[in-house]
């Protein structure tokens, strides 16, 4: 376990903390402000993430990850036509990551694929 634990941390510490993965579509009719963002947030490691917070200049959302899948999904209520820029802060056991991204309302169909890592 110990071992693990430090195979880990060390890959985390030689670069793969950009593996973290967040895969987040967003649903939304094209004239609301409120879009669902959902997916999952893994680790370098490919373990769930502990926690996730997503943040807007207007609202902060925070999700806890399912422990065996990391899916989540959080609302926002207050998403321009224009969309916004987002950032993911990602907690994991090996450390704790950040990936920025734009929330859209999409303008065709109810989906937008939105993936990290």
């Amino acid at each position: 376990m110990m071992m693990r634990r430090t195979a880990r941390v060390l890959a985390a510490s030689v670069g793969v903390a950009a593996a973290v993965t967040v895969a987040a579509p967003a649903h939304a009719l094209p004239q609301s402000p409120q879009v669902t963002v959902f997916g999952t947030a893994l680790c370098p490691s490919t373990d769930p993430a502990n926690r996730l917070t997503i943040s807007t200049g207007f609202e902060t959302k925070n999700a806890l990850p399912d422990p065996e899948s990391g899916s989540y999904s959080v609302t926002f209520n207050q998403i321009p036509p224009n969309g916004i820029r987002a950032n993911a802060r990602i907690v994991c056991d090996d450390g704790t990551f950040t990936k920025a991204f734009t929330i859209n309302r999409p303008t065709i169909g109810s989906a937008q694929l939105r993936s990290f890592g």
